[in-house]
């Protein structure tokens, strides 16, 4: 099957100018989680080869993406939006990257928009689209976050990364590579789970961007029991958005994960974080721990899905 001809009011993002125009719109759209070109690119830089992403701006007021996000899975990632959501170039857009994925072996195709974005979900519910997760949003105002309300006694010494190396020994990272593939397993995803390779999840490591001190570990008798992070915002540094948070199944029913939750908020709040955002499943019993601590619904990330 051939390639279709890329439509002449897309363009190809090749240069970091372009690049940043295709931030400047999707941190429009997406205000609550605004990121700079240097964090998508360390973004970028976590992915495999064969899991990078394409992108094209649509006119100059919306853009679009197509990528694999497994490897091992034929699901497609597609997605068009823009300042205008009226434009017609975007149907016009999910055309060629649903013919994209298509030829490029997809048999199902997924997408993520916001559940206010209301004519954008009509327009996939047009072409075939059909929900197939909701993931809550949340926010939390950190200011009013008071630790010795939510504080308990737990049989885990929860402490930040910076101390992983004493406590775990040489091999910290191989052991924190474990328990990350170990917890990624158990976050609900519409695409199947698939482990990042050990090297590529050192490099991440080793990025700039990638902050120790922002992320908690719980440890029992030497041995990692679970973790919580969170990440800053360089475009707004009163905005941090909260990422892995999860305790082994041996380990759970202990309060390990409400302590770790708490004392990643804690350091947001030392740190001047303002607004701390979170996205979880909505039956995932993260979000309920979550609105437990004080965070509160903004909105909600529609996972929609068409097979090819």
């Amino acid at each position: 099957m051939s390639p279709p001809a890329i439509p002449a009011f897309m363009r190809r993002v090749e240069t970091p100018e372009a690049y940043r125009q295709v931030l400047d719109i999707r941190n429009g759209l997406f205000d609550h989680d605004p990121i700079t070109l240097a964090e998508a690119e360390s973004g970028d830089r976590e992915r495999p080869k064969e899991r990078q992403v394409t992108r094209y701006l649509v006119g100059d007021d919306a853009f679009a993406v197509i990528g694999k996000p497994r490897q091992a899975s034929q699901t497609m990632f597609v997605q068009a939006l823009g300042r205008n959501a009226e434009d017609p170039n975007l149907d016009l857009s999910y055309e060629y990257l649903l013919e994209e994925a298509r030829v490029q072996g997809g048999d199902r195709a997924i997408t993520m928009l916001l559940s206010r974005q209301a004519r954008d979900v009509a327009r996939l519910e047009g072409l075939g689209f059909k929900i197939d997760q909701i993931n809550p949003i949340s926010s939390l105002d950190v200011a009013t976050f008071e630790p010795s309300v939510h504080e308990a006694s737990i049989s885990a010494e929860i402490v930040p990364f910076t101390l992983l190396p004493d406590k775990l020994g040489p091999d910290w990272k191989h052991k924190l590579w474990r328990l990350e593939m170990d917890l990624h397993r158990d976050v609900p995803n519409p695409s199947p789970f698939e482990e990042t390779p050990y090297d590529l999840f050192v490099s991440h490591l080793d990025e700039p961007l990638y902050r120790l001190d922002t992320r908690f570990a719980a440890v029992v008798d030497g041995e990692l029991a679970g973790m919580s992070e969170w990440n800053h915002r360089l475009a707004n540094p009163k905005i941090a958005m909260t990422h892995l948070t999860g305790v082994r199944p041996e380990f759970r029913r202990r309060g390990f994960a409400r302590a770790l939750k708490v004392a990643a908020i804690t350091e947001a709040k030392r740190q001047g974080i303002r607004h701390l955002y979170a996205d979880n499943e909505k039956n995932n019993p993260m979000y309920l721990l979550n609105l437990q601590l004080g965070f509160r619904h903004v909105t909600d990330i529609l996972i929609m899905e068409r097979p090819l």
